[in-house]
């Protein structure tokens, strides 16, 4: 028991020694323990021995005193990536341990971490080390760690410049970029370099490496770069073209899309590449989209607002910046509220303005049923009525016609803005009348209750020719239907030709529609007096030329 106790006592003495750091006393310590169970007892003396630089204590613990240095930890680290990371001071260390691996590689799987790291991976701040591990191991730079990151991309990704030049003499003549050295994404050193402008500026001027390389998906570095917004790398590599224009068809990915396109959501780059590199806020894609339009079509107002700062005087709705269809920035913005106020109200934008069709921008926000926009529109009328002769097409049709399949347009345009639903087209065509004759049935209902009790039927809403909203419904049997049951209209209403509407549904041989006005007669006999025109003429007669009526 004396003996065990002593032994104790040595080894624990031996141990100080190491953790304080003291050499001679650590080494004579050492002497006098037991080689076959000192690394049982002792475990962490590799680590200390390591973390001092002691490569001779270093090289007798592993070779004398039997310490498994490759399944050594010490606070859940391997010894051999201590010695990797450490100072440059252990690369000597290193090599002893590498010295001791029987031929095997020392990037083999046995050597990984729980992250699948490797020496390599744990040595990247240390030139030195990488150096020796490369040429004199011939650790492989394309190495991954578990999540299937080569070596040479994770240098790249942190910025770590000097490593990078170390792997890039070491790749025998081969180009950094060729396909060997890509990941499962297809991406290259450039693509995961990308936020580091140092090392970007390397590899295309020294190494020259393409901008256009493309990974996997077909994406260009210098459009990653823009799409990213990272200006500082971006102007590095537009000062490498050679006189070359960034916009040039070169430059251009497999959709035609610029530069300037892939920068549309970084308001600083776009500025550069207007200001400094002079592109074209018109340049196309492959569908003939001029920018400028793609911008506003996306409602990205700071990015619209830096182009018409830089338009030189220019009104944005001149004809060199609509598209080929005659269409304006403000129709290409017309699902965005606040891009069409500010063109309206900061640059005095014409809701007027036609496309190639004629058709005015006010008239197309109604078509579409953009009642937000409508509303804005409305509002910088400056006391207009926006009903006014001079808010029409060239067939005399209002915002109110053009709204016709939109209820709750119409529905506003009627009780906020007082549009009168007996308008008339160039054709003098009133616009309840048109309502009726397309069978429009919901929109008749809305404004059937904005006649503040008035009968539908009354004369303010017949026609020029005395026709009611009646016999405009004729082809519509619900419409039909509605407006004698809820509306309570007389089937035996005439035109200004004295032409009763029930005669008239006879006479066009409208079999539906006269079902519909039989069972819509309270018993009555259609044949009776009261249901005879003034020739005395009844239904029969009026149907005479259609056998299934």
């Amino acid at each position: 028991n004396n003996f065990i106790m002593a032994e104790s006592k040595l080894e624990r003495k031996c141990r100080k020694a190491f953790e304080k750091g003291d050499h001679k006393k650590a080494v004579r310590l050492l002497r006098l323990q037991d080689p076959e169970a000192l690394h049982q007892k002792e475990r962490y003396l590799l680590y200390h021995s390591i973390s001092n630089g002691w490569l001779d204590t270093t090289r007798d613990l592993i070779k004398k005193y039997s310490y498994p240095y490759k399944h050594n930890y010490y606070d859940g680290q391997s010894c051999l990536y201590i010695a990797a990371k450490a100072s440059e001071g252990l690369l000597d260390v290193l090599k002893c341990m590498v010295m001791t691996i029987n031929g095997h590689n020392i990037t083999d799987k046995k050597y990984r971490d729980t992250n699948g790291r490797t020496v390599l991976h744990c040595a990247v701040e240390h030139i030195g080390v990488v150096k020796y591990l490369i040429n004199e191991c011939n650790c492989d730079i394309m190495i991954t760690d578990k999540d299937g990151v080569p070596f040479l991309h994770y240098v790249a990704s942190e910025g770590l410049l000097d490593v990078l030049k170390c792997m890039v003499m070491n790749i025998n003549g081969h180009k950094i970029t060729d396909i060997q050295y890509r990941d499962t994404n297809g991406r290259t050193v450039l693509h995961c370099a990308v936020k580091h402008p140092d090392v970007v500026k390397y590899l295309i001027n020294e190494c020259k490496c393409d901008i256009m390389v493309t990974d996997k998906d077909s994406v260009p570095f210098l459009h990653h770069v823009a799409s990213e917004g990272l200006l500082d790398v971006l102007k590095c590599m537009v000062m490498n073209i050679n006189g070359h224009k960034i916009t040039d068809i070169q430059y251009q990915d497999t959709n035609g899309r610029t530069v300037l396109h892939c920068a549309v959501k970084h308001t600083d780059v776009v500025k550069y590449l207007i200001n400094e590199c002079n592109c074209d806020i018109m340049v196309t894609d492959k569908d003939g989209v001029p920018f400028l339009h793609y911008v506003a079509s996306e409602g990205l107002l700071d990015v619209l607002k830096c182009m018409v700062m830089n338009n030189n005087g220019h009104n944005i709705m001149d004809k060199q910046y609509r598209d080929t269809n005659g269409q304006t920035v403000l129709h290409c913005a017309v699902k965005h509220t606040d891009v069409v106020k500010y063109l309206i109200n900061e640059c005095n934008c014409d809701i007027m303005v036609t496309d190639k069709g004629s058709i005015p921008f006010l008239h197309y926000v109604a078509s579409e049923g953009l009642l937000d926009v409508l509303k804005c529109i409305v509002m910088t009328v400056n006391g207009h009525n926006i009903m006014d002769q001079q808010y029409r097409d060239t067939n005399g049709w209002t915002v109110l016609h053009c709204a016709v399949k939109h209820t709750d347009v119409v529905k506003y345009l009627i009780n906020e803005c007082k549009c009168n639903i007996m308008v008339t087209d160039k054709d003098g065509v009133p616009f309840l009348h048109y309502v009726a004759s397309e069978g429009l049935l919901d929109v008749l209902k809305c404004m059937v209750m904005t006649i503040n009790s008035h009968n539908i039927m009354d004369k303010q809403y017949r026609d020029t020719n005395g026709r009611t909203v009646l016999h405009c419904a004729v082809k519509h049997t619900d419409v039909v239907k509605y407006l004698i049951n809820e509306c309570n209209c007389d089937i035996m209403v005439t035109d200004k030709g004295g032409v009763p509407f029930l005669h008239f549904v006879a006479s066009e041989g409208l079999l539906d529609v006269l079902k519909c006005m039989v069972m819509n007669n309270n018993g009555h006999n259609i044949m009776d007096k009261q249901y005879r025109d003034t020739n005395d003429r009844t239904v029969l007669h009026c149907a005479i030329k259609y056998i299934d009526v």
